[in-house]
C-alpha cells in the first residue's frame, strides 16, 4: 500500500511542476535524536542512547509573492534505535519506518547567485503500532529490553535553514540543517535486569523524537 502512494504521490507532483513558477524539490537526510531516562530502583541511571533518523524527503513548492513559497511536503523515515545496555546493542539493532506529511512557509534571501533560505513549517507523523524485545541470560543474572512504539498521528513543527547553488541547467543543488520538535513521544522503553539476590532493577526511556537532521536536496 505505502508503494502505490508513493507512486501516486510522484506522478502528481511531475504534473505539479509544470506549472509556471513552482518546483518540485527531492533530497536525503540524516539526523539524531537522544532519549530521555528515569531509574526506578538502586542502580545509576540507564545512560541516554541515541536515536538515526534517514529520510528522503519529497516537497512541492508553491511561489508566493515577496520572495515566500508555500511548501506541501511528503517524507518516509527510517528510524534505528540501539537496543541497551551495551552487550544487547552491540549485536542487535532495531528500526521503524514511519511517514510525514505536513506544509509551510519558506522565505529566501538572495545572495549573489545562491540563495539562503529560512524555513517553518508542521504536519503530522504516522507510526505503526508495534513492539519490540531483547533479552540476555547468563549464569547468574538476566537481561530484558522492550520497545513499545503507539500508533499514532504524532504531530510536530520543523525549523529548517537551507543554502542552495544554482546548476547550468538552472537546478539547485542546497544542503540543508533542520530541528524538529514532536508533540508526542515515538517510543518507550523498558529496561530489566536482575543479578545475585536481591539485586534487581527496572530502567525505562522514553524517546520524544526531538532530532536535529543533515541534508542534500536537489530542485527543479
Amino acid at each position: 500500500m505505502r508503494n502505490y502512494l508513493f507512486i501516486i504521490f510522484i506522478a502528481i507532483f511531475q504534473f505539479l511542476t509544470a506549472q509556471s513558477g513552482n518546483t518540485f524539490t527531492v533530497g536525503l537526510s540524516s539526523g539524531v535524536g537522544m532519549t530521555k531516562n528515569t531509574t526506578i530502583g538502586e542502580n545509576k541511571p540507564l545512560d541516554n542512547l541515541s536515536n538515526i533518523h534517514r529520510a528522503l524527503n519529497l516537497s512541492y513548492g508553491i511561489k508566493l509573492p515577496k520572495n515566500l513559497s508555500c511548501d506541501i511536503n511528503f517524507r518516509i523515515e527510517n528510524m534505528s534505535y540501539f537496543p541497551y545496555p551495551n552487550y544487547i546493542g552491540r549485536w542487535n539493532t532495531g528500526s521503524q519506518l514511519s511517514s510525514e506529511l505536513g506544509a509551510g512557509l519558506r522565505y529566501k534571501v538572495p545572495i549573489k547567485n545562491n540563495a539562503l533560505s529560512i524555513g517553518l513549517n508542521g504536519g503530522a507523523r504516522l507510526t505503526g503500532l508495534s513492539n519490540s524485545s531483547y533479552q540476555t541470560s547468563m549464569e547468574f543474572s538476566y537481561s530484558k529490553t522492550t520497545y513499545h512504539f503507539d500508533q499514532k498521528v504524532n504531530p510536530f513543527v520543523k525549523l529548517q535553514l537551507s543554502y542552495e547553488f544554482p546548476l547550468k541547467n538552472k537546478d539547485l543543488l542546497g544542503i540543508d540543517l533542520s530541528y524538529k520538535q514532536s508533540f508526542h513521544p515515538i517510543y518507550s522503553m523498558e529496561h530489566q535486569y536482575s543479578g545475585d539476590f536481591p539485586f534487581f532493577f527496572v530502567g525505562t526511556y522514553t524517546y520524544s523524537g526531538n532530532s536535529v537532521h543533515l541534508g542534500l536536496h536537489y530542485t527543479w
